[in-house]
């Protein structure tokens, strides 16, 4: 069989290190060099992993067309658009593909991507005279075209209240329940839950230190309810002797250790077959959290503290207006004006 490029993950007393070879199995220091830069940035694990398989990805591909990297320009990424466009690559897939190539470049010969001709790049958006930049008092910064693809425009699709009762009444267990309602009711990623330790969490203030991606922790708060089915969780279900981890497997030879993402995608696939539910996935729960609390009339700023969002801009994808919003307004409307014309 023909060796590839390939990413290794290598556990040292420092950490986990990940280390990309060629199909000689000799490493590639450019490319280590990189990724020891970006985890010495602060980036996590799970960060270097991704950036690693995208290089893995696109020096495949560089081998596949016999190019060489230095001397790559962007009609060879416009190339390599098309390609992962023929594998059917999602267009945020692509563009992340785009920006870690374009990041390794700089990062190992200190200047961008030479441009190229026959590239078309996103066009300006044209805001007509009126709008001068900063109404002429400075100068405007130079800002460099980037080859990318478009993304569609997705609107976030909330479980309603039927769908979320379903749901919950196929579960069988304590542990499932509590991992379902810390993204119910308290917006949580399903990394986020896993990570969860038992010492993160004070009944007497209800409170649960979460930490977010890149590491950043923040807190949220714990329903009644939710305490109860933790207290309930811990009496029946959790082995005594289990891992620091707040959520474990619960039967196995793994009796104990902490549940894994494969171990909880397993679940959530089982309760979509049980319930019929096919689109009820772990972030399915975590947007269902954020268009209640907006419903509910909470503070934008307090939601996007509570969701752990960079920027409220993504948070305020949740306060458009849902479909089953409308079809309730709509058939509210028609049961008062149903008498109206006789």
């Amino acid at each position: 069989m023909e060796k590839n490029y390939q990413l290794k993950k290598v556990l040292e007393k420092t950490g986990i290190l990940f280390v990309l070879e060629d199909p000689a199995g000799q490493p590639l220091e450019n490319a280590n060099r990189y990724l020891e830069a970006i985890a010495m940035s602060g980036g996590s694990w799970r960060t270097v992993a991704t950036y690693g398989y995208d290089l893995v990805y696109f020096y495949r591909w560089l081998g596949q067309k016999d190019l060489e990297f230095k001397k790559i320009t962007e009609k060879e990424l416009s190339a390599y658009i098309k390609h992962q466009r023929e594998q059917a690559a999602a267009p945020r897939t692509i563009n992340h593909r785009l920006s870690i190539v374009e990041a390794f470049y700089k990062f190992c010969f200190g200047k961008p991507i030479p441009g190229s001709t026959h590239v078309l790049k996103p066009q300006s958006f044209y805001r007509g005279q009126s709008n001068a930049y900063n109404m002429g008092l400075f100068s405007r910064r130079k800002v460099q075209k980037k080859l990318r693809v478009k993304v569609p425009k997705t609107t976030i699709k909330p479980l309603d209240v039927e769908e979320v009762k379903i749901f919950i009444r196929s579960i069988r267990k304590y542990r499932d329940l509590a991992i379902t309602y810390f993204m119910l009711h308290c917006g949580l990623r399903s990394i986020e839950v896993l990570n969860l330790k038992a010492c993160d969490i004070s009944y007497y203030t209800k409170e649960v230190v979460v930490r977010g991606k890149g590491d950043k922790e923040r807190v949220i708060y714990l329903a009644q309810v939710l305490v109860q089915i933790l207290d309930d969780y811990y009496r029946l279900e959790r082995p005594q002797d289990a891992s620091a981890h707040l959520f474990v497997v619960l039967k196995g030879k793994k009796t104990g250790q902490p549940l894994t993402r494969w171990g909880l995608r397993e679940i959530f696939r089982y309760k979509r077959v049980v319930s019929g539910l096919i689109h009820a996935n772990p972030h399915r729960f975590r947007h269902t959290c954020g268009a209640d609390w907006v419903r509910a009339g909470m503070s934008l700023r307090v939601i996007q503290k509570l969701l752990g969002h960079e920027n409220i801009s993504q948070t305020q994808h949740y306060t458009n207006i849902f479909q089953q919003d409308i079809k309730d307004e709509f058939y509210k409307a028609n049961e008062r004006l149903k008498h109206r014309y006789g």
